[in-house]
């Protein structure tokens, strides 16, 4: 319970950090005339953010509900294993919220930081007098100009990318997650890790069709949503430890499919 209440406080934690580190200023980085990488045409996004967001928060609900309830025993004390089951249904969301919002935190920094421009800056800023700034066959450094076009901080967000981090993360968690916990059939399971797999790629590639990210920004992302995955995994969640629904006096505690499992309390 002590776990599950540290997790719960950690949330305001980091809607405000999140908030802190919206506000960190980039730097207003100019580019070179040859630089052909910026000069790509602005594409709606395949998937945008808020999708994207929707689908990995309704996925991950429905997952964590039904892992749990894969777990459930009709035996006696049916009421402490519905306790148990539903604390640890807010625990396991709430984890996954907390690694939502430390990917979003650690995004802020690491864009503001790297300052990059995405490679449909110049379709979508549209320097005044781009042909003068820029003769033909120009390799000359342009850091005083003036956008006719859209002038926005996202335009300076191309590394990492965020798709991607979001992306990887939550495949890296939800797969998890499948492998080590739920008792349902491995056809099931297989099928499931693998459409969450094709979909989080597939978001990820989606960037680099749409001009939004270079395949190097993708990857940063991508190792980004990766190791937050993992650490939240194997250091807060231990690896997704089974734990027991019943009282142990009763004779029976749920015994670990994968590996040994030497601690059957429950998480939170």
């Amino acid at each position: 319970m002590i776990r599950l209440v540290s997790v719960i406080l950690s949330i305001p934690l980091l809607l405000f950090a999140k908030y802190l580190t919206k506000k960190i200023p980039f730097t207003d980085t100019g580019f070179f005339c040859d630089d052909t990488e910026i000069r790509y045409p602005s594409r709606e996004d395949t998937v945008s953010s808020e999708v994207m967001h929707l689908i990995y928060a309704v996925t991950a609900v429905l997952a964590i509900i039904m892992t749990e309830l894969s777990l459930l025993r009709t035996r006696r004390h049916f009421s402490v294993q519905w306790h148990q089951c539903f604390l640890n249904i807010v625990f396991f969301f709430s984890i996954y919220l907390c690694s939502v919002l430390s990917v979003s935190v650690s995004l802020n920094v690491f864009k503001s930081t790297s300052s990059r421009l995405r490679p449909n800056f110049i379709d979508v800023c549209k320097p005044k007098h781009l042909d003068q700034l820029c003769p033909l066959g120009s390799n000359a450094w342009v850091e005083n100009f003036t956008c006719t076009g859209e002038s926005r901080r996202d335009l300076h967000f191309s590394f990492p990318s965020g798709h991607a981090a979001h992306s990887i993360f939550f495949a890296t968690f939800l797969i998890s997650l499948l492998h080590l916990r739920p008792r349902v059939p491995v056809v099931v399971k297989i099928y499931a890790q693998f459409a969450i797999f094709v979909f989080s790629v597939y978001v990820c590639l989606s960037r680099i069709r749409d001009f939004k990210h270079r395949y190097v920004d993708v990857a940063g992302g991508g190792l980004l949503g990766f190791a937050i995955g993992m650490g939240m995994i194997e250091l807060v969640l231990r690896g997704f430890n089974h734990p027991m629904y019943i009282l142990p006096s009763e004779g029976f505690q749920n015994e670990p499919i994968f590996g040994k499992v030497n601690d059957y309390r429950s998480i939170p």
